[in-house]
């Protein structure tokens, strides 16, 4: 199912949630980006 989706998937990030949320430009197939671990992450 998934093979069948790819290009299709955005990755939408948005910055500054704690005081004037950004929403940035969708990422298109954000795959391609390195990556690292997250082991804590922030809700607000």
């Amino acid at each position: 199912m998934a093979e069948g989706r790819a290009g299709k998937r955005l990755l939408y990030v948005v910055t500054n949630s704690a005081t004037e949320p950004q929403a940035r430009d969708p990422i298109a197939d954000g795959v391609c980006f390195p990556w690292h671990e997250v082991a804590n992450v922030r809700h607000y």
